[in-house]
């Protein structure tokens, strides 16, 4: 489990670093984005899951979620079914089903 954290906090640290240079430059006068808001979202549930908490876990299963809702979605409502959409449904997916496991719901018991 850890090291699934580890993976959402490399894969999300980027651009929340970089949205937080952007509100500094501009005297926080800038709205996030909901794109910002799921990569804080992942990057606080993968230091979460980096000390096993079940919040972290929780957090990152809503941010998957949503990452996978972003991705897919807009095709899949207008009906364009794509070998391009497997790549998404798939890493985001394993991702879930691996959170959604007993056995990492027991690790982040505590």
């Amino acid at each position: 489990m850890r090291v699934v954290g580890a993976f959402w906090i490399l894969f999300s640290i980027r651009p929340v670093i970089f949205f937080l240079r952007t509100l500094a430059a501009s005297a926080f006068n800038i709205r996030p984005h909901l794109s910002i808001l799921v990569n804080l979202l992942l990057l606080s549930g993968g230091i979460g899951l980096l000390v096993l908490r079940e919040w972290g876990r929780w957090l990152l299963l809503i941010g998957l979620a949503a990452l996978l809702v972003d991705a897919v979605g807009p095709s899949l409502l207008a009906m364009r079914v794509s070998p391009s959409l497997l790549r998404p449904i798939l890493l985001y997916g394993i991702f879930i089903a691996l959170l959604c496991l007993p056995q990492s719901r027991a690790a982040t018991r505590k």
